[in-house]
């Protein structure tokens, strides 16, 4: 009996060194471990250090069925390849070009969906990201999407056995991926009720990282909590040298989640509850101020329309109206800088 044709899943990764580090080689070595053992026969071919001409000699070379980038997007502007930024116009003609044999792309990659809908004219099935995503859910998502296709399931299931991964590892991420497909939009996402639904609009920890142990940060916690809470402050900034511990002290202090058996009350349970929106938004690789207040605003209107294309000022504006009455905190992190805002009570 004939052997069943293989089919290539080409994965092309770039970290330019004026980015921040992710963990690109733990997530294409999960993505070969999971398929090392699969049910069908994939080949794996990587690029690194991707420039646009290496992506496209990739192509040529290759004529993958699957294709995965992983590394920064930064929204409009494009993905952040070696050397130079590359829009979705530039990418959807690229991927025009082969739509003959390529089945589906995934852009594992911050604010990638800009892209992901434009290569979707063109290409069966795109997945991009609507937000940040961190790398922990980057990964878990691409080591189950393919765990399912290797198993011989369908890039519907993949996606969401995806997306189901993040939600299994406990980081609240699991909405940032979006299936696109040449008909439209589709997007499953496993949300197993309305009031799951109700949570994730409430709270929206994209790009935060998930629940760690952190050591003897209950005083200042403390201190934090009583300027938030009791003395209604607007605007608290947590600045320091990079790698103290800044960005996990206001994660565990919005959400909770220390996993220190003796650690505070305000540690293990966060002051969340406290506010009727908590956002989080990491400011690496920021998309344009106007995606920035845009995103905020969708998430405040918990995704009642959102105004596509206006000046900057007139979006601050529209941005007041909307938190006029609300309790929230916009989170805002940035490696050495941690912006807590708790400023529209």
């Amino acid at each position: 009996m004939a052997s069943e044709t293989s089919e290539t899943i080409l994965i092309f990764a770039a970290c330019p060194l004026d980015q921040p580090r992710i963990s690109l080689d733990w997530e294409v070595r999960e993505i070969e471990s999971g398929l090392r053992h699969s049910r069908k026969h994939f080949e794996i071919k990587q690029q690194w250090a991707t420039r646009p001409k290496d992506l496209r000699r990739s192509l040529l070379d290759h004529k993958p069925e699957y294709v995965h980038f992983c590394g920064h997007g930064a929204g409009h502007d494009g993905i952040v390849l070696e050397g130079q930024l590359v829009d979705g116009p530039a990418l959807a003609g690229l991927f025009k070009l082969f739509s003959t044999h390529i089945k589906c792309v995934v852009l594992n990659a911050c604010y990638s969906s800009v892209q992901a809908e434009a290569i979707a004219e063109h290409i069966d099935y795109v997945v991009g990201m609507q937000k940040a995503i961190g790398d922990a859910a980057a990964i878990e998502f691409a080591s189950a999407f393919y765990d399912a296709l290797g198993a011989g399931e369908s890039v519907e299931f993949a996606f969401a056995l995806g997306c189901n991964a993040i939600q299994l590892a406990g980081i609240p991420e699991s909405l940032t991926p979006e299936l696109l497909t040449k008909s439209g939009p589709r997007s499953e996402r496993l949300v197993t009720s309305p009031e799951t639904r109700l949570k994730s609009l409430r709270y929206d920890w994209d790009g935060a990282p998930a629940p760690s142990f952190l050591y003897g940060r209950e005083v200042v916690a403390e201190v934090l909590r009583s300027w938030i809470l009791d003395d209604s402050c607007r605007v608290v900034l947590v600045t320091g040298l990079g790698g103290i511990g800044k960005t996990e002290l206001a994660t565990c202090l919005g959400r909770g989640g220390n996993r220190l058996s003796n650690t505070s009350e305000t540690l293990a349970s966060g002051i969340h509850g406290q506010f009727d929106r908590v956002m989080w938004r990491s400011l690496l690789n920021a998309p344009r101020p106007q995606d920035f207040f845009k995103d905020l605003m969708d998430f405040l209107s918990e995704h009642h329309g959102v105004i596509t294309r206006s000046p900057v000022k007139y979006l601050q504006n529209i941005l007041v109206e909307f938190v006029f009455g609300i309790l929230c905190i916009p989170v805002a992190s940035r490696d050495s800088l941690c912006n807590l805002r708790p400023c529209f009570g």
